[in-house]
């Protein structure tokens, strides 16, 4: 599991988290979800350990984050950031090659070459293989990072289905990994993601899209201005009060019969907004908060 204690991170005096806890589990996908400028990306950048917090901690496996080595972490954690801004002119197999680097030194086994085809197929993309990368769609490109990704923490077992020696928890962390994506590809990369729990991952992504992070997530965060409002089960989090909170924006849940999950649908007019403000508060990051 990843266990955050009191996280707080500042520039130049101005602070974008203050006080974050929660625990992410292994086996679990976490949605981050908040306003643009919530803190989402910033916290998601200590998780990775490009940023080193002001105050608090970050444990990954038990050991806190900060004394684990950047190459024995390559191993277990892969990250997908939201802008990957690649100017070379590889071919989309061997920049999903790259997520295997941390495994081998001098050249690929052919393990690895197998764990790449594997990656390849999971994401849709085998028929691009020998494409150059500059050349794809955005969303054609997302997924060629998503498979780096998955290239990257894939073990021989999980191909073969087959008992890992020694099984150890891994982390995927990925910022807005559904940006550009068609319909069917945000949900075919979730579903993804939902069968990569069941290998004992655990997946922390930043998400916009409110539904599916009701349909997909098993614990949500909640943040605005840096703060948390709100840490559970998307059901029982993910509420009228504390989306408006943090989005400020009416909203009614809706639940019909038919379907195993709630949706969040645009309920009012802004014209209404002042008598919301004052029941439930305005969007200042002052929200009560709520732990289930």
């Amino acid at each position: 599991m990843i266990n955050v204690e009191k996280v707080g991170y500042h520039i130049a005096g101005r602070p974008l988290l203050q006080n974050v806890s929660f625990v992410a589990e292994t086996g679990q996908l976490l949605a981050i979800i908040g306003a643009n400028g919530a803190g989402k990306s910033t916290l998601l950048k200590i998780l990775s350990k490009e940023l080193a917090p002001d105050s608090g901690k970050v444990e990954m496996r038990g050991e806190n984050l900060k004394s684990i080595r950047s190459n024995q972490l390559a191993r277990f954690r892969a990250v997908l950031a939201q802008n990957n801004a690649l100017a070379f002119n590889f071919n989309v197999s061997e920049l999903v090659m790259m997520g295997r680097y941390p495994h081998f030194d001098g050249s690929p086994s052919k393990q690895d070459h197998e764990i790449v085809e594997y990656a390849l197929q999971q994401t849709d993309i085998t028929h691009l293989r020998d494409r150059i990368f500059l050349t794809l769609s955005g969303g054609e490109q997302q997924r060629v990072l998503l498979a780096k990704v998955l290239a990257q923490l894939t073990d021989i077992e999980d191909i073969y289905g087959l008992p890992h020696p020694v099984p150890q928890p891994k982390y995927l962390l990925l910022d807005e990994p559904i940006t550009g994506l068609d319909l069917y590809h945000q949900h075919n990369l979730l579903e993804i993601i939902r069968t990569l729990t069941l290998r004992n991952f655990c997946v922390i992504a930043i998400l916009h899209d409110l539904n599916l992070t009701m349909q997909y997530a098993d614990k949500v965060l909640i943040l605005n201005s840096g703060k948390t409002i709100a840490f559970g089960k998307p059901v029982q989090v993910m509420t009228p009060a504390t989306i408006f909170s943090a989005f400020h924006i009416p909203v009614d849940i809706i639940h019909p019969p038919e379907y195993t999950h709630p949706f969040i649908v645009h309920s009012r007019s802004f014209s209404e907004q002042p008598m919301l403000e004052e029941k439930w508060g305005r969007s200042n990051g002052q929200s009560q908060g709520f732990y289930l």
